[in-house]
């Protein structure tokens, strides 16, 4: 096989000098050639001075035969350039870099997860996404992320977390799932599984929360109506950080080049359909006849950085 060398250019719409960007996560898919790798061990990161980086694979599709069609490659991105470029190489897997910058240990029957800079614990029987969250990269500290479903009956339930597991491992990132429910424990309205994404020093996540129905859905005749027989439905959900300490102001960006703005009040994010405004399509109505309102609300969340 070839050696490759495939150019990877990452921009940060907010870098330049006077920013730096730390362990900044980087996740691409890759397609490749039939025959041209043979497995992702082999697959090496390079930077424009032609350092290497530590990076990690996995593969997502192999060809017929057996060589890498589809690979996800993850790094992280460091420095004060606006634009970096880096190279996909192969080597040796010797001659790789083994860095290992992520713990996880065993807790009880919960997990520990050190980035090297926060450290993450997660409970079975837990009412929140971490039941404590510490260290010297984080800005809000103890039990955090509460999911919260109102029923339609305006009863608010709190999602319990039943079951961990590692579900990814590597030494740039894992993941790990959470499994509960929200309702009544004999009868939950839905199950729910919350996929949380560490990185090596950092103290970023990046959270997933799926609801599922497990009740069989009815469609007489074929037409997936909503509110069917079967169907749940919640008038709100909701995923709640609250920091420590209260902030002074909110720091956001309306889309990712935008430039970060500083307000001292509470700031609503509302997403409409994307089949167009309520006059124009009746698709997203409710069964009781509304039309939803996707709506994030950011009050009094600790700016991570202001411009």
């Amino acid at each position: 096989m070839n050696p490759l060398h495939v150019p990877i250019v990452v921009r940060h719409p907010r870098g330049g000098p006077g920013r730096r960007v730390a362990a900044e996560p980087v996740t691409v898919g890759l397609p490749f050639p039939r025959g041209a790798l043979g497995d992702v061990s082999t697959l090496v990161l390079l930077d424009e001075a032609g350092a290497g980086v530590p990076c990690q694979a996995s593969i997502a599709e192999r060809w017929a035969d057996g060589s890498v069609r589809w690979a996800h490659v993850d790094f992280q991105s460091h420095g004060t350039a606006a634009e970096r470029t880096f190279y996909l190489t192969t080597a040796a897997p010797s001659s790789r870099d083994r860095h290992r910058g992520l713990a996880i240990s065993d807790e009880g029957d919960g997990l520990m997860v050190d980035t090297g800079v926060a450290r993450f614990r997660m409970e079975p029987r837990a009412s929140t996404i971490f039941a404590d969250v510490s260290g010297s990269g984080v800005l809000a500290t103890g039990a955090l992320g509460t999911i919260v479903l109102v029923a339609e009956d305006g009863q608010e339930w709190t999602v319990q977390i039943a079951r961990i597991a590692i579900e990814r491992e590597g030494p740039i990132h894992c993941e790990v799932r959470l499994e509960g429910f929200a309702g009544p424990p004999a009868e939950a309205l839905v199950d729910v599984t919350v996929r949380v994404r560490f990185f090596a020093g950092s103290a970023t996540t990046r959270i997933a929360v799926t609801l599922r129905n497990p009740r069989a859905a009815e469609h007489p005749g074929g037409f997936w109506e909503l509110g069917s027989g079967g169907a749940v439905y919640m008038r709100d959900v909701s995923a709640r950080f609250v920091p420590c300490a209260p902030a002074s102001a909110v720091v956001f960006a309306a889309e990712a080049n935008d430039e970060l703005h500083r307000v001292d009040g509470a700031v609503a994010i509302s997403q409409g359909s994307s089949g167009g405004g309520a006059e124009l399509n009746r698709s997203w109505e409710s069964r009781m006849g509304r039309m939803p309102n996707f709506l994030i609300a950011l009050k009094g969340s600790i700016p991570s950085s202001a411009p």
